[in-house]
C-alpha cells in the first residue's frame, strides 16, 4: 500500500494532500483498514443537498466509522490515510 495518499495534518481543522501524491493514490474500496484498530471497516459517501431539499449521493468524500468516531478516508475516490499511520496497522 505505498501509493496511498498520506495527510499531512498543518494544524487541527486542516490537512495537505499534495497532487503528485493523489495522482498515484490507489482506487478506494468498498471496505478500509482502520488505522486505530486494524480491522476493516465498511467505507460510506457523503450526500450532497440539492436546491429542492433533496439529497443525493456524493463520493467526493469518503468516511468509516470506529467506535464512534467518524474518519475521512478517501477523495474523489482515492483512498488517503494520515501521515502517522503506523505501518503495522496501516498495511
Amino acid at each position: 500500500m505505498s501509493n496511498v495518499v498520506r495527510m499531512h495534518r498543518m494544524s487541527d481543522e486542516t490537512l495537505r494532500v499534495s497532487g503528485e501524491e493523489f495522482e498515484k493514490a490507489p482506487p478506494l474500496g468498498k471496505t478500509v483498514k482502520c488505522w486505530f484498530c486494524g480491522e476493516e471497516h465498511e467505507v460510506v459517501y457523503g450526500e450532497q443537498r440539492m436546491s429542492n431539499g433533496t439529497y443525493k449521493p456524493n463520493n467526493v468524500l469518503a468516511f468509516f466509522q470506529c467506535g464512534e468516531e467518524l474518519h475521512l478516508c478517501g477523495i474523489a475516490g482515492k483512498e488517503i490515510r494520515p501521515q502517522s499511520v503506523d505501518s503495522a496497522v496501516a498495511d
